[in-house]
């Protein structure tokens, strides 16, 4: 079923007869200069904000609401004109945004709790699912082809979580893919794992970091290595923390590819040779909104994007609740175009709540402070308490605990600003989606 599927994925993604022209159109993006991707980019915005003025009964009637005229914005500083489209849009109006252009009933459309659990509607027709995948296999794929055969670590529900007992994947013969279970790694079925992978030989591994992470530190730990060369990893729907990166490399010997994206198709980054982040011009229109906060010397900002391949479900200023690391001088010294992203930096929707309203938006920098860990996370159900979950390396003591509190302490405040317990896991908590979150906000769920 899991091949059934996959050809069916396959002639969703690839059999359209406009995949050829797609791809060899980004692979010649690729070699353009800023000033023609700007130019592109900006014709492709403007059309997108008419179509979704003149067919998208959500924004026709948004616009009129508040006097707006697509044909005013004619520059890129007009932009912050338009009012922000926002989740709660998307949970309460998603099918409204649907343009009138297009049949309901062809649209893909694809349920999504997302990272914060907020169940949405996406959809989508056949051209835009072409186009984002023609542009990923043109310029965020170094190296690989389809024809290669791939090992997949996301959040895919593909084996019942009461088995104990391997195999914890799937084979897609149609994709010449294995997909491998991130709910089920510990260090007594990781060993089968490694010895599926072994069997199998990928050329390349695509998942998210965190489950990458997991595996890779089990290998180091169990001074296991793959018995076959790795061309590439690709990681994707999670923040990829330096230490993963670091860590993935070194074990399964190759190097990582970060990419940027969402399920909305609103907007796509990609890791460079320069070893940065990159945005994809020509896929979206990306603002980068300061939020007044730093951290190691760059700007944090919110993304606000806008996308344009998608016309069958237009997003103007969608507030994707994302937020990243930037240098707005920054310039990549291979020459590439785009705003440089140094990282993403998480999410805007996941924070924690001290007793004076503040929001703590990010614990990557204490969290990297704390000492023989595996994971740690923020898991907070009131405004001034936190639980600070841990999953103890073997080398972790009691001391570790008290270091780590008082990293937290130095950027959250005293006990008057934040209550933190400790609590000691064989895990982390995974969102319903399988991704690692640092920060676990269940401020106003409790109890339901």
């Amino acid at each position: 079923m899991a091949s059934v599927y996959g050809l069916h994925k396959n002639r969703h993604r690839y059999g359209h007869p406009k995949w050829k022209f797609w791809e060899e159109f980004y692979r010649q993006t690729d070699c353009w200069s800023e000033d023609q991707l700007r130019a592109y980019q900006w014709n492709e915005f403007s059309k997108t904000l008419r179509h979704a003025a003149d067919t998208s009964p959500f924004y026709r009637h948004r616009f009129a609401e508040i006097g707006i005229n697509p044909h005013d914005i004619k520059v890129p500083e007009d932009v912050q004109k338009l009012p922000l489209t926002t989740k709660l849009d998307l949970r309460n109006h998603s099918e409204d945004m649907i343009s009138e252009s297009f049949d309901q009933q062809t649209l893909n459309m694809d349920p999504t709790s997302g990272s914060t659990g907020q169940p949405l509607r996406l959809y989508n027709d056949r051209e835009a699912s072409v186009r984002n995948y023609a542009v990923r296999w043109a310029s965020c794929r170094p190296g690989l082809t389809r024809q290669m055969k791939s090992a997949n670590f996301t959040g895919l529900e593909i084996v019942l979580p009461r088995r104990s007992q391997p195999p914890f994947w799937r084979a897609n013969y149609a994709s010449r893919q294995r997909l491998y279970s991130v709910f089920h790694m510990n260090d007594e079925t990781l060993p089968h794992y490694v010895d599926d992978l072994n069997q199998f030989q990928p050329a390349w591994i695509y998942g998210y970091p965190s489950a990458l992470y997991i595996l890779a530190d089990f290998m180091s730990r169990a001074s296991l290595k793959f018995s076959f060369p790795i061309k590439a990893v690709i990681t994707s729907s999670e923040v990829c923390l330096p230490e993963y990166r670091e860590k993935v490399e070194d074990v399964f010997e190759t190097t990582l590819w970060d990419e940027y994206g969402q399920a909305e198709f609103a907007g796509l980054a990609f890791q460079c040779a320069c070893g940065r982040l990159h945005e994809k011009i020509e896929y979206s229109f990306l603002e980068f909104v300061p939020t007044g906060e730093q951290e190691d010397r760059f700007e944090v900002c919110e993304l606000i994007c806008t996308s344009t391949i998608n016309r069958s479900w237009p997003l103007i200023r969608y507030q994707v609740g994302d937020t990243a690391l930037i240098d707005p001088n920054a310039e990549c010294p291979l020459g590439r175009p785009g705003q440089v992203i140094e990282r993403m930096h998480g999410r805007t929707s996941q924070f924690l709540a001290t007793k004076d309203g503040r929001r703590i938006s990010n614990i990557s920098v204490m969290a990297k402070k704390c000492r023989n860990m595996k994971s740690c996370q923020a898991v907070q159900t009131k405004p001034g308490e936190m639980t600070l979950r841990i999953v103890r390396d073997q080398e972790f003591r009691s001391a570790d605990a008290e270091h780590a509190v008082k990293e937290f302490r130095k950027k959250i405040g005293g006990q008057e600003q934040m209550k933190i317990d400790v609590e000691f896991a064989d895990k982390p908590l995974l969102t319903e989606a399988g991704k690692f979150l640092m920060i676990i906000s269940k401020v106003g769920k409790a109890g339901k």
